[in-house]
């Protein structure tokens, strides 16, 4: 309700705010009247136009505020936590203002108010009542912002992971295009039904990563079967150099993972070693406490330039989406990266 009339725009809404704003003026006064032993109803007729004065001068600070809140957005900034602030200077001309409007009063009725006890109350009361209006107002208005700016850094960082997922699947298409169809060339002219099966896995794998591109999270069973398709691809390549060892616990098939999550491990772990029937790269890929372990021995080739940009990347989305990161460990036999379900 309080959020509706602070945010009411047009002349309707104008008015509908102020006449609270008298309303509890007179309140003041009639509550006085009853408390006190002075009868401010009395003297609210003899000096009305003195109160009037006060109720419009109080209606003027309060809409200036809700202008300068509104419309103005330059000030010094209180960092508070996270990227949120509170912008101070421009309230500073409201806070003056009230001053004034008190000074210009006293000036003019300072031998009124040395011998008025009713008048001084009523300025004390009313400018705690205004001040109090404002400061609501004002925290309002500062939550307000609040609300949007966490709505703004959702929409960045989803942008954010869609840029990312974009870079990813752009880097996928050309080189493991350009992989797999030299591996099916080969299969067509060797064993054909090999070759239509081939195909298939090569075709569930971009169906996945078109699918995915508007997704920040996939079910990790979903992720799995893609992984199961893009693991056969690399198996027929390689044949017993290449295994694979699976061992996820199934409660854990509902929870997600960003797309292409294990797919980037798995890369990684081909990128990175020497694969030969001599000398087989394993990976294995397990749940362990809400979480997926995917490791490797190490086979490592030689010559090989260190690039761990995928594993960058996929840090970075972890952080985006649940403010979590991956693990990465290896010693001189194993290399093990795990990453949280979501």
């Amino acid at each position: 309700m309080l959020n509706k009339v602070l945010d009411m725009p047009g002349s309707f809404l104008f008015i509908f705010r102020n006449i609270i704003i008298t309303a509890v003026c007179l309140l003041i006064i009639t509550l006085l009247n009853y408390s006190l032993s002075i009868d401010i109803l009395s003297e609210f007729k003899q000096y009305g136009t003195d109160y009037i004065f006060f109720v419009l001068g109080f209606i003027a600070v309060s809409e200036s505020t809700l202008y300068l809140d509104r419309n103005y957005h330059n000030g010094i900034y209180i960092k508070g936590r996270g990227t949120y602030n509170l912008r101070i200077t421009k309230y500073i001309p409201i806070g003056a203002s009230y001053i004034v409007i008190f000074a210009i009063y006293i000036i003019i009725y300072q031998e009124d108010i040395k011998t008025d006890r009713s008048s001084v109350l009523f300025i004390v009361f009313s400018a705690i009542y205004v001040g109090m209006f404002d400061l609501i107002l004002l925290t309002h208005n500062y939550y307000k912002r609040l609300r949007k700016e966490r709505i703004a850094n959702e929409i960045l960082k989803e942008e954010k992971l869609k840029s990312d997922l974009k870079a990813l699947q752009n880097q996928i298409n050309p080189h493991f295009l350009f992989n797999s169809l030299n591996v099916l060339i080969s299969e067509i002219y060797f064993n054909q039904e090999k070759a239509v099966k081939y195909t298939q896995h090569l075709s569930d794998i971009y169906r996945y990563v078109l699918q995915s591109t508007q997704k920040s999270l996939v079910e990790l069973k979903m992720e799995l079967e893609f992984l199961s398709s893009y693991i056969y691809m690399f198996k027929t390549k390689y044949g017993d150099g290449f295994q694979v060892i699976i061992d996820i616990n199934s409660d854990f098939l509902k929870l997600e993972v960003p797309p292409l999550a294990l797919q980037v491990l798995v890369e990684n772990s081909i990128k990175h070693n020497a694969i030969s029937p001599s000398l087989p790269l394993i990976v294995k890929i397990y749940s362990s406490q809400h979480k997926i372990v995917v490791s490797n021995n190490i086979t490592q080739k030689k010559n090989l330039s260190s690039d761990s940009t995928g594993l960058k990347n996929l840090d970075a989305r972890y952080r985006i989406l649940a403010d979590k990161e991956i693990s990465i460990e290896h010693s001189e036999t194993e290399f093990r990266v795990t990453i949280p379900l979501l």
